[in-house]
């Protein structure tokens, strides 16, 4: 009795892995059915900032879904995204359509990418909204993770040195520190921990995110007394070249970078101040009096500083005390005079003619108005002596896609009034502000 039941296990067994092996081979090579058609050219050459073709095809994976890859002039991927796509028939050029009418919407992954070809970023979207995003060092390891979107971080937050050690970890709620949080030194020992309800600590020690800070809570302050700090100044810059030339006085703002321990790692005109000499903060970086560092929940951080100074022909002096920089109209567009005989460039038409333009010329991108995505991209640009405009860069960032509008909008403009200095024209350093803002 026990061999023929012995043979009619063995065929069973046989009988099901017969079975089993076609089902499987064809359910590897089974191919996804998509709910669409992808119509026309699958690569286009397109007009931006960074893309210059773009290139569609089919998800692999989710029969509703495609991926939009961008790349650079030299032909290197910037950008590679996922989205749901609702409608039937998709068309490469028609791509701004299909966000208009909601057809198109972010949902899966992007991919970010540098120059160098590293990854830079990577996002998740999950029916337009994005919901987690690592970046990455240029060496591929990890810098930071945060869930959330652009506005608000909502989850898990961690940060990486850059050998791969976690730098610090913790959790938000509605940008507010929620929960437990550590921190680590660059050897892996935990160094600080605490936790906090509703972005106030309640047991512990305060854990603050090692990053540079531009509003600390409490700002990094020069250490030294003002004498002093004028004496260091005429003596690095009274001899420069470029001091040597000043006929009267000049407005000059320095923005300093401050690490955790108030020593200057950087220091650079900022970019909107008439006019920019590069010479000086060349002068000074190499021994700067050292800061008192700024404090997040009173533990030292990096930090930018932007100090005023006066410069003349006998070199550079703090100006601590002087009133804020002169806003020339009500509009929000800001310039910076100087003090001397000096005379700003002017907007054909004046102040109301460059509203007007800006006005005109900006057109909202359509996946920042259905993202949410707002703010003031401050854009700054070289007014030659000839009124062309020159030189042009975002000053300050709010999103990728609305710094690209601004910077089109700027190459845009029309040749400007030079300003001059007594008579004589010269370049000029100038800073608008281009406002996105959905009612």
């Amino acid at each position: 009795m026990t061999t023929p039941i012995k043979k009619y296990i063995q065929l069973c067994f046989l009988l099901v892995t017969y079975l089993a092996t076609p089902f499987s081979a064809s359910a590897q090579n089974e191919k996804v059915i998509h709910s669409f058609k992808i119509a026309g050219p699958k690569k286009m050459q397109v007009l931006g900032i960074k893309s210059s073709q773009k290139l569609v095809e089919y998800s692999d994976q989710k029969s509703d879904h495609l991926f939009i890859s961008d790349f650079t002039r030299n032909g290197s991927i910037y950008a590679k995204t996922e989205y749901l796509f609702k409608g039937d028939r998709f068309e490469l050029a028609s791509q701004n359509q299909y966000y208009s009418k909601n057809e198109l919407i972010l949902d899966g992954v992007q991919l970010i990418y540098s120059e160098d070809k590293s990854l830079a970023s990577e996002s998740k979207f999950s029916n337009g909204k994005l919901q987690e995003q690592t970046i990455f060092y240029a060496n591929g390891e990890k810098k930071m993770m945060y869930q959330g979107d652009e506005k608000v971080l909502n989850g898990e937050f961690k940060m990486w040195y850059p050998d791969g050690h976690l730098n610090l970890s913790g959790n938000f709620k509605n940008n507010l520190k929620d929960g437990f949080f550590e921190s680590f030194d660059k050897a892996g020992n935990s160094d600080r921990k605490g936790t906090y309800r509703e972005g106030k600590l309640i047991s512990g020690q305060s854990v603050v995110l090692d990053v540079l800070y531009e509003e600390p809570d409490v700002p990094a302050e020069i250490s030294v007394e003002e004498s002093a700090l004028d004496e260091y100044l005429k003596n690095k810059t009274a001899n420069l070249e470029c001091a040597k030339t000043i006929e009267g006085h000049l407005l000059y703002d320095l923005k300093f970078t401050i690490d955790k321990t108030g020593h200057v790692i950087n220091i650079q005109s900022f970019p909107v101040i008439f006019p920019k000499y590069p010479e000086i903060p060349k002068a000074l970086i190499t021994d700067f009096p050292v800061f008192k560092p700024a404090k997040m929940e009173d533990v030292p951080v990096s930090s930018t500083l932007i100090l005023n100074f006066i410069l003349s022909n006998k070199g550079l002096e703090s100006d601590f005390h002087r009133s804020d920089p002169v806003v020339i109209d009500s509009a929000n567009i800001k310039t910076y005079e100087s003090l001397g005989e000096e005379e700003m460039p002017k907007y054909p038409g004046g102040q109301l003619a460059l509203r007007k333009f800006i006005a005109m010329t900006v057109r909202y991108p359509v996946y920042a108005q259905e993202h949410g995505i707002m703010g003031k991209v401050f854009v700054n640009f070289i007014i030659s002596e000839s009124g062309k405009v020159t030189q042009i860069s975002v000053v300050k960032s709010v999103h990728p896609i609305l710094d690209d509008e601004a910077v089109r909008v700027v190459k845009n403009m029309p040749r400007w009034i030079p300003g001059s200095i007594k008579g004589k024209p010269v370049s000029v350093s100038y800073t608008v502000p281009i406002n996105f803002q959905l009612q």
